[in-house]
């Protein structure tokens, strides 16, 4: 209106995005698949969502609601002809999502096996994997094998299978992946194999050959393909060219560049399948293998299942192979994955190697402790485990670049002493990336953009590594380190065992555990006649000599000891600790007046089985003697010394005293403005993981004074 008359005014429309409530997210179309339907609110999931569906036109029933997680998976859509569309919405309350239109596609693959491959088993000269994958309409196949190419006789395996979602042109997709595991095969022996079903069909007759048991092995060893499929098949071959007999093929990760891109996998093995079908393989999974969990990854290399539990396959992985053990470590793990730490790993790892008696210990992993591109804190604090399991060589990937190094506690040192670092270099030659000379550990670098391709040779007690480049002159070998190493000469009585490695390289270091049969004490270690020392069933050996002479000697008892000691309780000046223990008698008499005495720096400091930790002893370790009696005569005495050094309650930072800057850092975790660390709980003696006022005074009280709250704000 302008002045009471009425004037028509036009305006040009626009559209404008709806900003729904809900987000629908939806993947899985196949046909015989699932279809996984997400529902989330600002980023956080949904319950109790129901849905508008629609098939082409019409209204189409649908009672299926989100669980907690916000989701339902549903084999509904999938049970529709290939080309029906479906129109979906979440609602709830009277908000409705977004709108998503799914279409059922065929499931990849055929009926006819295909992505045939062989993966090492537990040994690699008894036992492997193989693995193939079809579409959805084969329900059962099998794997037939035999040592004649005809498959007369075959031993017949039941192959297990998986459904894979992967993406093709930025549509989710899905196949059917199968695997197998084959035992009780014949060292250096060739098998010839078969896979599929009488009912669609098999594939071509395949062919591989077990690893030697003994004598001498070669290992074929790649590093990171990631996109250059045609090249790797080229370096593969150039390898064979090299040596023929091939006892089995390291991949150190980054197989793909995408794991859950399926046109990646098909051009990887139309590439290279000639070699993954009749050859053994294993491969460390890298961060370019990882999506979707690494489901494609662990079900192309269908590795043994004695590792930690990752949720979808074999990630991570133990094999022997002639006189070595390796293992697969999967370094991928700690990052939002399964082993947030690594720490069940490690406890794997330490407790396969402390197990093996093999000379070689080895790890296979994606990225490097060691590297001189990238740097990752958390993964170079692996080295201190190595260590500890006296692993002989890390081979790992990552890095592009190859380098060479040895290292114990941090420093380079001659390579009998350390461990071994290998960075295998790109084996395919997709991406190349600079070293960085100057890092303290930085020692032998290639970084000459060149295809890397390596060999690990077993040679009576050497071990000896061989990098290759695939260079414009031709092939050169451009580094070579060797690993010998020789068996520990052990005399041990009756009465226990010596848990830790038979075989030592000369300076190596070395730690040993005892394990004491019931009825027997340890009598003595000594290494070339003196005697060592033995804290708590442990002992060290340092800087080896293959002319060294270990002795360990038990003794039978019939007097009454104390076995299993424990302290019990936190090692904190203020607190109380107990200590427990198994009474033993050969003679059946019944414990009476046993002498229990506290020991630190040597000096008598209580009696009793429990003792009241004192600020003088801050930072000083305490040990307990026991001197089991019975009713009858009196035994002998047996010590134990805690691992832990004594620390001062409500120390929170570790500083040597308890001040107002420990209250204010309890009070910053009160108020989450700092972790709750497993230190932080130790200290300030928490027995929950909730930190209340109530403990922030207990520290003030500890200072004295009158304080309160305000006081540390």
């Amino acid at each position: 209106y302008d002045k009471g008359t009425p004037y028509e005014v036009v305006l040009n429309g626009y559209d404008v995005e709806v900003d729904y409530k809900y987000n629908l997210s939806i993947r899985g179309s196949t046909v015989s698949g699932n279809t996984i339907m997400q529902v989330v609110f600002e980023g956080n999931p949904v319950a109790d969502v129901s849905f508008i569906v629609y098939k082409e036109n019409e209204s189409f029933p649908f009672t299926l609601k989100t669980n907690a997680n916000g989701i339902v998976t549903t084999d509904i859509f999938g049970k529709y002809p290939i080309d029906t569309k479906f129109r979906i919405r979440a609602i709830k309350d009277g908000f409705v999502s977004n709108e998503v239109t799914i279409t059922i596609v065929p499931s990849l693959g055929s009926t006819t096996p295909d992505r045939i491959v062989v993966t090492v088993g537990e040994d690699a000269a008894t036992s492997v994997g193989i693995s193939f994958i079809t579409n959805h309409d084969v329900k059962s196949a099998k794997v037939l094998i035999a040592t004649n190419a005809s498959l007369t006789n075959a031993t017949s395996y039941e192959a297990t299978s998986q459904i894979i979602q992967t993406s093709l042109n930025t549509l989710e997709r899905e196949y059917t992946a199968w695997g197998a595991f084959i035992t009780n095969l014949q060292p250096n022996t060739k098998y010839y194999y078969k896979v599929g079903s009488d009912e669609y069909g098999w594939s071509d007759v395949k062919s591989f050959k077990t690893a030697k048991a003994s004598g001498n092995t070669i290992i074929a060893v790649f590093g990171d393909i990631q996109g250059g499929f045609a090249n790797f098949a080229n370096t593969v071959k150039t390898a064979y060219n090299k040596y023929t007999d091939i006892d089995l093929n390291i991949i150190a990760g980054d197989i793909v560049d995408a794991g859950n891109i399926y046109s990646q996998w098909v051009d990887l093995y139309s590439n290279s399948k000639e070699y993954f079908a009749n050859n053994i393989w294993t491969a460390a999974i890298g961060n370019h293998d990882t999506n979707d969990d690494g489901k494609a990854f662990a079900s192309f290399f269908y590795g043994p299942t004695n590792g930690i539990a990752s949720g979808v396959g074999a990630r991570n992985y133990y094999y022997e192979i002639n006189n070595a053990i390796i293992f697969n470590f999967d370094t991928e793990a700690a990052f939002n994955s399964y082993d947030p730490d690594y720490a069940k790993q490690i406890s794997l790892l330490k407790d396969v190697m402390a197990k093996s008696e093999k000379m070689f210990k080895i790890v296979v992993m994606h990225r490097s402790a060691y590297p001189v591109n990238y740097n990752e804190e958390n993964v170079r604090e692996l080295a201190k485990v190595f260590e500890e399991a006296d692993i002989d060589l890390v081979i790992s990937g990552h890095d592009h670049v190859y380098h060479r190094t040895t290292m114990y506690q941090g420093a380079k040192i001659n390579s009998s002493k350390g461990i071994t670092y290998i960075v295998t270099g790109t084996s395919s030659g997709a991406k190349y990336y600079d070293g960085d000379p100057s890092r303290p550990w930085a020692d032998f670098i290639y970084d000459d953009n060149n295809p890397v391709f390596n060999f690990l040779k077993f040679e009576d007690n050497k071990l000896i590594f061989e990098a290759y480049a695939i260079e414009a002159s031709g092939i050169r070998k451009f580094d070579e380190v060797t690993i010998e190493k020789n068996k520990v000469d052990l005399t041990i009585t009756t009465g226990g065992k010596v848990i830790g490695s038979k075989y030592l390289r000369d300076g190596q270091t070395a730690k040993y555990r005892i394990e004491i049969d019931e009825g027997y004490i340890l009598e003595t270690v000594k290494l070339n006649g003196q005697k060592l020392e033995v804290t708590n069933n442990e002992f060290i050996i340092s800087n080896f000599k293959s002319t060294d002479k270990l002795e360990v000697t038990f003794k039978e008892l019939t007097l009454p000891y104390a076995s299993d000691i424990k302290i019990e309780g936190k090692l904190l000046a203020g607190l109380n600790v107990t200590v427990s223990y198994k009474y033993n008698n050969a003679k059946g008499d019944s414990e009476q007046g046993t002498v229990i005495e506290w020991y630190v720096a040597n000096t008598k400091v209580g009696e009793g089985k429990t003792l009241e930790i004192k600020k003088d002893w801050v930072g000083k370790q305490l040990e307990v003697r026991i001197t089991a009696k019975s009713t009858k005569e009196t035994g002998i005495e047996v010590s134990y010394t805690a691992t832990e050094v004594i620390g001062l309650l409500y120390d929170i930072n570790q500083d040597g005293s308890v001040t107002k800057e420990d209250a204010m850092l309890l009070l910053q975790v009160l108020t989450y403005k700092e972790e709750l660390t497993e230190e932080i709980k130790y200290f300030a003696n928490l027995s929950s993981n909730t930190v209340t006022l109530k403990d922030v005074r207990n520290i003030l009280a500890a200072i004295g004074g009158n304080w309160d709250e305000k006081n540390i704000c």
